[in-house]
């Protein structure tokens, strides 16, 4: 092949890539993303005081001796006695769980020979209650400090699942109403048409835990825990398109 016809060759090739470049840069062009489209976007919030439905506390059995064994079994026993209790005025399996169980050598210090000295053993098991009559919680604290429990702590209270989707059903649905609603206005005052939803978002919606005040004022009576409303809060963001 001479010179000329080579040269010929190379220019085709050229060409050949530019117009490919061309062609692909020329469909790149035409894509329209939907991100650059005019739209209005929107927040409303709705919220609401609801009085939670759902409590629950913990309750532990410490027990300690010279010989693990005895201090496991021991500990069972009274553990035991504290579910079946519980049990008998009316709280379910699935409403109790274990959520430790720890044995561990026990250890306090001399200040005459200036040392550890062993003393065998203790042993932490505790209990996750959950009931949902918030308003007999105190006497299941009681029932279970008489049967054996020696540590009641982290009461609170919440939502149960059923309460709490009907509670955020609500608000979502009235602070949805109120976006449009907005939305609605500033189309009518920028002389523009609303079109279809883009996007949308929920947030700022969290169970609510309020923890109640636990106080045992004497043996003899009763111990109170007192749940309050609380505040439940829903926001909606929405972006609509214009036309």
């Amino acid at each position: 092949m001479d010179n000329k016809n080579m040269q010929m060759v190379v220019i085709g090739v050229v060409i050949l890539v530019v117009a490919s470049l061309f062609f692909v840069m020329g469909k790149q062009q035409i894509v329209v993303s939907n991100e650059g489209s005019p739209r209005i976007s929107v927040s409303a919030s709705a919220e609401k005081e609801v009085m939670p439905d759902k409590a629950v506390f913990n309750a532990a059995v410490f027990t300690e001796g010279k010989e693990a064994q005895k201090v496991q079994d021991e500990n069972s026993r009274v553990m035991n006695k504290v579910i079946t209790a519980l049990k008998e005025a009316g709280v379910k399996d699935m409403e109790l769980e274990t959520s430790g169980y720890t044995l561990y050598p026990w250890e306090e210090w001399d200040s005459f020979s200036g040392k550890s000295v062993n003393k065998g053993y203790r042993l932490q098991n505790t209990l996750i209650i959950t009931s949902y009559d918030v308003k007999n919680v105190g006497a299941l604290i009681d029932l279970a400090v008489n049967n054996g429990a020696n540590e009641v702590n982290n009461v609170y209270f919440t939502l149960s699942d059923e309460q709490e989707k009907k509670v955020k059903e609500k608000l979502v649905t009235e602070a949805s109403g109120k976006a449009k609603e907005k939305a609605k206005a500033l189309a009518e005052n920028l002389d523009v048409s609303l079109g279809s939803v883009l996007a949308v978002s929920e947030s700022g919606y969290y169970p609510p835990i309020y923890y109640g005040n636990y106080m045992k004022a004497a043996v003899a009576e009763a111990t109170t825990v007192n749940p309050q409303n609380v505040m439940v809060n829903v926001q909606v963001n929405v972006e609509y398109g214009i036309k």
